[in-house]
C-alpha cells in the first residue's frame, strides 16, 4: 500500500482550512494536487482528531507493529523448537514435561528439585549427563 505524500500534520491543515470556509476544497485541492475524492477520505479519517491526537494514534500504530511481528516472530521460534523436538526423537518426553521445557529436566534434577509426578528424570538427555553429574559431585 502507498503512503501518502503529505504528513497527517498538513493534512489536518488543508481540512481546518475548508473547514473554516476561507479556502474551497477545489482550490485546496488544487494546492496540494489530490482528487476532492481524497480530500473526503482525508476528512473522513482525520475528523475530530487534533495534533496530540494524531501523534498519540501514530505511536499506538507503530506499537502495535511491533507487538505483531514480535509475537510472529515468537509463534515461529515455538514451531520451530516443536519439530525439532519430535525430530530429535522423543516427542513423548517433552510432552509430558510441557513442551520447550523438557531440556531442563536433568539440570533440575542435578539440582535437587523434583521432577513431579509427570515427567520422567530417568530419561536424561545425553549431552546434560555429564554436566547434571559434574554438578552433583560439586554440590555433595
Amino acid at each position: 500500500m502507498r503512503t501518502s505524500k503529505f504528513t497527517n500534520e498538513q493534512i489536518v491543515q488543508a481540512l481546518r482550512q475548508a473547514e473554516s470556509g476561507s479556502v474551497p476544497v477545489l482550490e485546496i485541492c488544487r494546492k496540494l494536487g489530490v482528487s476532492e475524492q481524497t480530500f473526503y477520505r482525508w476528512k473522513k479519517k482525520f475528523t475530530g482528531l487534533d495534533l496530540s491526537e494524531l501523534r498519540e494514534l501514530r505511536q499506538i500504530r507503530e506499537e502495535n507493529r511491533k507487538l505483531k511481528q514480535l509475537v510472529a516472530d515468537l509463534s515461529l521460534d515455538k514451531t520451530i523448537l516443536q519439530e525439532a523436538l519430535k525430530k530429535n526423537g522423543k516427542p513423548g518426553l517433552a510432552a509430558r514435561a510441557g513442551g520447550v521445557g523438557a531440556r531442563r529436566l536433568p539440570a533440575l534434577r542435578a539440582s535437587g528439585v523434583s521432577c513431579g509426578a509427570s515427567a520422567s528424570c530417568d530419561d536424561p538427555l545425553p549431552e546434560r549427563q555429564a554436566t547434571a553429574s559434574a554438578v552433583t559431585r560439586a554440590s555433595a
